[in-house]
């Protein structure tokens, strides 16, 4: 290692970490079948089981199902595979750096693996060890019809326990798909390929979800089947205004995107029953109505967006509702029954006209409509999740306890029509994502007991009269548990939980008759084979951080992780040393945890390590740890407070006696990207005497260019003002503190990615304008090629962290 060493030097030290990513190869996708339990693991996920039915005290032993490379359709860990489009932008949206096996279902009977990878739907015979690509085996036909590869948008029917009923979207139109696997042993099957709509097409499309449903509320579909019904919802984005973006070979990519104050996408809601061949729409004036009289307030919201939807039973839907400031949310169950039979055409929202409304709106409003749940808060917004059981009684949902002006997330459970009693209760929240709802428990991750810990809980469903119950906690004290999973018969969980020092592990724990674990059953882990697990070497060579909270200049508190080089990398002698704050500080993210090794499997942190750079991951007042009254700090204020908190958390780490005699406060730099490239900026334009170098990534540079969904919910409508009569929009602009940025050279650093479809490059221009107007220096990083997360080529990412390193190592 030289003394000054270069660019792509550093960079082959963090090629060697790299596998540190791997962590987020852990188990998940965890699910119960009879008595075997099935799971995802490694960077290629492929499908694992183990059978926990075998005598206790004789070890489990996992078998992996399925081997990815066993088709030519998903080699991926021999060749590397260009995505699609399609599958590029799912990935972006839902975060992944994970390959393989994506969606999987289990037949109990004979152990039949349904599983989709690549872009493709495969069947797996543990009997004949045998896998088929089942969309080899549509018809010339059906080929015709389905002119591209359907499975982003591929569901199994609900209760479908023979997995031979499917649904799926393609070229903008729902189909059906039934399989019958009478001649699997002779390597085929029989497709039966139903086309449902037939008038969808591009920009207007039936059964899939648009840009913000994806992005900011996170439902992936727009559509669900029970039985012969089949709901959709058909989506107008024809509207939208058209961004584009450059792609890497001098093409433009245009997509659609709604920007603060645009118009959204405009959906209708349709049910298609398969034995009648008929649709029934929701006319939109009567779901608009019902929605506004779900609240008491004046004037009535206006419905805005449609976030959740499914089947309660055969005969009744619900949908989720929200208006466009997300302060009010409403969930309406709707009798089928009772909705006007369209035909096909009529659906499409542009011909919202297409019922006489004084004739059907008096009986779909009052003979099939009811208000399950519905709840305001105008301080802050409400959440959207898939916390809701309406299926069976009692019904149970998750949302921000009024009992607490609603500051914490809990669980809910429906004690009569339209009136709820809480099941949690107290100063921590449930995990909204965790959520799993049992005949007679609830099962949830939390917060209790530790702001910064994630442990995993459970209390049980009242049948009459009760009060809240403290909740069981299930995992061992010092972990941090990730997912968990109940078998069908509530006799065992299993879980997936890191601890400070060793990676995820996969429990099982045995449950008695009162849903409790069995205090004298010793829990069971299951060993694992993935690829971080067997680096002993490089785990044992990590850097553990120092967790430490502070509080803000508003009295709530902030956490960190505080990462120290080893001695042999420190800069030697009394010197002390510089030190990098990372921040993200968006509404919600969370990213310090009391009990999480992961946080320290961050190559490029513990390339800085190696270098002799101190690392620290700050949360600000908006991480998930704290309640709801606190994440609202953001209301109609972002770009207002942010910085305040950095520097309080600058200033006492560097008084802390752990670190005071360390770190040099006088070298102090920060980085972040996303809503952290955003604060990185903020930091060194409103605080650059604080901070002597900023490197920020993919920034947002004004709220006015991004959209709807996250923005809105946030920061208000656009010409929205505050209490002191300023448009909130222009206040939060970078560019509004472009005099405060340094005029030194080598400070400010800004990187983008060209074909980022989430925060356009439009952002660090107009960043980059400001900067030039007012003679201020900087430097830019452009990454051709690159969506948000600089996933697409292995390059990209490893050549900003080594800049940025060695830049450091010039620089601070």
């Amino acid at each position: 290692m030289s003394a000054t060493p270069t660019v792509a030097e550093i960079a082959d030290d963090i090629q060697k970490l790299t596998a540190l990513r791997g962590c987020f190869a852990r188990p998940q996708k965890l699910s119960w079948v009879s008595n075997r339990l099935y799971w995802l693991e490694g960077m290629t996920q492929e499908l694992y089981h183990v059978d926990v039915g075998v005598t206790e005290g004789e070890p489990l032993a996992p078998q992996r199902t399925i081997v990815v490379a066993q088709t030519d359709a998903t080699k991926e860990p021999a060749v590397e595979r260009k995505l699609t489009k399609e599958e590029e932008l799912l990935r972006e949206r839902q975060r992944t750096i994970v390959s393989g096996i994506s969606w999987y279902s289990v037949r109990e009977s004979d152990g039949v693996v349904l599983y989709i990878s690549a872009m493709a739907l495969f069947m797996y015979s543990p009997q004949h060890k045998k896998t088929l690509n089942v969309l080899d085996f549509m018809s010339s036909e059906a080929k015709v019809s389905c002119s591209s590869a359907p499975c982003i948008n591929i569901q199994c029917v609900e209760g479908d326990v023979t997995l031979s009923h499917f649904t799926f979207v393609c070229d903008a139109n729902v189909f059906s798909l039934d399989i019958v696997q009478s001649h699997f042993e002779e390597g085929r099957l029989e497709l039966n390929v139903q086309r449902i709509t037939t008038v969808g097409k591009a920009l207007s499309e039936f059964g899939t979800a648009d840009y913000i449903m994806q992005e900011e509320f996170d439902r992936y579909t727009g559509h669900v089947a029970k039985g012969d019904s089949i709901l959709m919802l058909h989506t107008d984005t024809s509207m939208l205004r058209k961004v584009s973006i450059a792609a890497e070979n001098g093409e433009i990519e245009e997509l659609p995107f709604p920007r603060v104050g645009d118009p959204n996408a405009l959906s209708s809601v349709a049910i298609y029953n398969k034995k009648s061949k008929t649709f029934s729409c929701i006319p939109n004036s009567a779901l608009e109505k019902a929605f506004g009289n779900a609240f008491v307030t004046h004037p009535s919201p206006a419905l805005e967006y449609i976030t959740r939807f499914g089947f309660i039973n055969d005969e009744t839907i619900y949908l989720q509702l929200l208006d466009r400031k997300q302060e009010n949310c409403a969930i309406l169950s709707i009798a089928i029954s009772a909705l006007p039979c369209v035909d096909e055409s009529s659906i499409l929202r542009s011909a919202t006209d297409f019922h006489n409304a004084d004739s059907t709106l008096g009986t779909i409003f009052q003979e099939g409509v009811n208000v399950v749940w519905s709840q305001s808060i105008p301080f802050a917004w409400c959440e959207i999740t898939n916390a809701i059981r309406l299926s069976s009684s009692p019904q149970l949902l998750g949302a921000h306890a009024a009992d607490t002006g609603g500051q914490f997330f809990h669980i809910f459970q429906n004690s009569g029509i339209n009136e709820w009693q809480q099941l949690t209760k107290g100063d921590w929240n449930v995990v909204a994502r965790s959520v799993v709802f049992s005949t007679d428990r609830v099962f949830f991750e939390s917060n209790i007991g530790d702001r910064l810990g994630n442990v995993f809980c459970s209390v049980p469903v009242h049948h009459g009269d009760g009060g809240v119950v403290s909740p069981t906690i299930i995992s061992q004290p010092g972990e941090c548990v990730h997912s968990f999973i109940v078998s069908n018969d509530r006799q065992h969980v299993a879980y997936v939980a890191s601890t400070e020092t060793d990676l995820a592990t996969l429990w099982v724990v045995r449950l008695g008759e009162d849903g409790n674990p069995i205090s004298s059953t010793i829990r069971r882990d299951i060993p694992l084979d993935w690829e971080l697990k067997r680096n002993t070497a490089l785990l044992a060579s990590l850097v553990r951080p120092h967790i430490v909270t502070y509080t803000n200049p508003r009295g709530v508190p902030i956490s960190g992780a505080v990462f120290l080089p080893k001695e042999e990398n420190a800069a030697g002698g009394t010197a002390l040393l510089p030190l990098m704050m990372y921040v993200y500080g968006g509404p919600h993210v969370q990213l310090v945890y009391s009990n999480a090794v992961e946080i320290a499997c961050s190559p490029t942190i513990q390339a800085m390590l190696k270098r002799g750079i101190a690392v620290a991951i700050v949360d600000n007042q908006m991480s998930n740890a704290n309640g709801l009254k606190d994440l609202s700090v953001c209301k109609k204020r972002m770009g207002q407070f942010e910085v305040e908190e950095y520097v309080a958390f600058k200033k006492q780490l560097c008084q802390d006696p752990q670190f005071s005699s360390i770190i040099d406060s006088s070298r102090i730099g920060v980085f972040g990207w996303s809503y952290g490239g955003y604060a990185t900026l903020l930091c060194m334009s409103q605080a650059q005497q604080e901070f002597k170098l900023g490197y920020s990534g993919a920034p947002v540079g004004d709220w006015r260019l991004y959209d709807t969904g996250y923005t809105e919910r946030y920061m208000g409508l656009l010409n929205d003002v505050d209490e002191n009569g300023r448009n909130c929009y222009e206040d939060s602009r970078v560019a509004r503190f472009a005099d405060g940025f340094p005029d030194e050279l080598d400070r400010l650093y800004i990187a983008h990615g060209l074909l980022d479809e989430n925060v356009h490059f439009s952002h660090s221009c107009d960043v980059i304008s400001a900067l030039v107007e007012r003679f201020k220096p900087y430097q830019m990083l452009v990454y051709p090629g690159e969506r948000h997360g600089l996933r697409q080529k292995k390059t990209s990412r490893n050549h900003h962290d080594a800049q940025m390193i060695r830049t450091i190592m010039a620089r601070l």
